[in-house]
């Protein structure tokens, strides 16, 4: 989530009527990319979203949960895909259906 003045500037924001309406019995993660570069002083003129910022807006979008991860560093990324399969496995071994994860 960087380089948006606010989470309102997100080019994401087209897709969220379009994957509520046709996910909604699934479990939608905010998953926020690149949070290492929140404290890169290298990149100072690029405005990043902070975490609360993000929890706000996976709350105004009602998503399930809002996760921040960074490939770069590997923090938070191994919480990204726990958190995901905690919201997935209790539903699929209550209904015996097979769920599809999809990942933008």
């Amino acid at each position: 989530m960087v380089g948006a003045e606010s989470a309102a500037g997100l080019p994401l924001l087209q897709w969220i009527p379009e994957v509520l309406h046709f996910c909604s019995t699934l479990p939608i993660f905010l998953v926020a990319c690149k949070t290492d570069l929140r404290a890169d002083p290298a990149t100072p003129e690029q405005k990043t979203l902070t975490s609360v910022e993000g929890e706000a807006f996976a709350k105004q979008i009602n998503t399930y949960r809002y996760v921040g991860c960074s490939a770069k560093s590997g923090e938070g990324v191994k919480e990204v895909f726990e958190q995901a399969m905690h919201a997935v496995l209790p539903q699929w071994r209550d209904h015996g259906q097979l769920w599809c994860c999809v990942v933008f």
